[in-house]
């Protein structure tokens, strides 16, 4: 046992030390290693109380428990009220024993001795865990010794307790931060869809009420005029057309934002056949779109999604290219690019500026005076893609649409 000025020493350097450690595991190889190995113990071992487990483990050793490093040798767990360890855990008060061979609660760890010293890691009176000793001869343990392991091991067990309330309290911190981020990023979005829907309102009250008034005047004329019934039907016919493609993107887009995504492997006959009908309620225009995939690829994703990506693509090239005639080709293709897999749709139209290629993706940016929709079948295009995780590519030339979704 060292001298009192020794000893003060130790648990000097110790609390110093501790200033450094910053996690408990630090603080418990730092009391083996460098305070309990100049006591010239030959074994010991802390425990802290697992309280998922329920049970003691071994955090860290000095002597033959403690090979290399920080390792500890062959661990073992002791529960409360078992042995030595466990009852001194359980009642909260250090104990010393003279000769484990006469005390039937001894555990034999790695081997026998004769002597055994354990003192309780207590906060607030309840034991967080044990500092146990054992040496080969019998009585070896003194008071002394006694005295100086509880002063240890009350410094070890306040550091412990400051650790961990440190440790939530940064995992509180970064909790608290994750979700003033994602309270930001949900109010920004909350504040860009607002914005969407004030335009999408003050826009729409245009579209809608153009054709209107237009099918209103029609009207009066033929109340003026019966004779011109068969000049004004088509007209008629004209704006209630627009007015009903209007109609379907603003279902669209709504049902786009609520719904949610469903993986499913994409058959693309039926899918291409149900996107072609729902364009012919519109146009009754011949449409033909011609699907290649030479390589059989399969694609896992969001059908819905792909549908009204096509209905959009498909009208937008009838719309653009009616003086093609039965010239028009449209094509969907599925092919790998590397790492991905990309679905592309084209056409032999007229192509798009690259002014309107620049800003596709803001609502209402019509690509053509010609255009009968609301101007954001593209930007709805875009809101699919990123729903169902792929990239949004669009391309034109003087002679061409070429559009991409690209799947990673």
């Amino acid at each position: 046992m060292p001298e009192t000025t020794k000893a003060l020493e130790l648990i000097q350097s110790f609390t110093l030390s501790l200033t450094a450690a910053k996690t408990i595991d630090e603080i418990c190889w730092e009391l083996t290693k460098n305070v309990i190995a100049h006591l010239g113990f030959e074994d010991c071992v802390v425990y802290l109380f697992d309280s998922t487990k329920q049970v003691l483990v071994q955090k860290a050793a000095h002597g033959p428990k403690n090979p290399e490093h920080l390792d500890i040798l062959n661990p073992i767990t002791i529960e409360p009220g078992d042995g030595i360890v466990g009852s001194v855990f359980s009642s909260g008060k250090s104990e010393i024993v003279s000769n484990t061979s006469k005390d039937s609660r001894y555990i034999v760890d790695d081997e026998m001795r004769l002597s055994e010293i354990a003192v309780p890691l207590l906060s607030r009176g309840k034991a967080i865990g044990v500092i146990d000793s054992e040496h080969s001869e019998a009585n070896f343990y003194t008071n002394k010794h006694l005295t100086l392991l509880s002063t240890l091991a009350s410094i070890t067990a306040n550091k412990i307790i400051e650790t961990k309330a440190f440790s939530q309290l940064e995992k509180l911190n970064n909790e608290l931060q994750s979700n003033q981020d994602s309270l930001i990023e949900k109010n920004q979005q909350l504040k860009t869809l607002n914005q969407q829907m004030d335009e999408l309102v003050y826009r729409l009250s245009h579209d809608i009420r153009s054709p209107i008034i237009s099918i209103v005047s029609l009207i009066n004329v033929l109340e003026i005029d019966a004779l011109q019934l068969n000049n004004l039907l088509p007209l008629a016919k004209s704006n209630l057309t627009k007015m009903d493609w209007v109609l379907r993107n603003i279902y669209y887009y709504s049902d786009s934002v609520r719904r949610s995504i469903k993986i499913e492997q994409i058959q693309f006959d039926d899918l291409l056949q149900s996107a072609v009908r729902a364009v012919h309620e519109i146009d009754q225009s011949p449409i033909n779109v011609d699907f290649q995939n030479p390589e059989k690829i399969e694609l896992f994703t969001d059908a819905w999604a792909l549908h009204i990506s096509l209905v959009n693509l498909i009208h937008n090239s009838l719309t653009f290219a009616k003086h093609k005639g039965p010239l028009l080709l449209l094509k969907l293709a599925l092919y790998r690019s590397g790492e991905n897999t990309v679905l592309e749709f084209s056409d032999n139209g007229p192509g798009l500026p690259e002014t309107y290629i620049l800003n596709y993706n803001q609502m209402f940016q019509r690509g053509s005076v010609r255009s009968r929709g609301a101007g954001f079948g593209f930007f709805l295009c875009k809101q699919l893609a990123d729903k169902i995780n792929a990239e949004f590519k669009l391309d034109s030339a003087s002679e061409g649409l070429h559009v991409k979704l690209i799947f990673p």
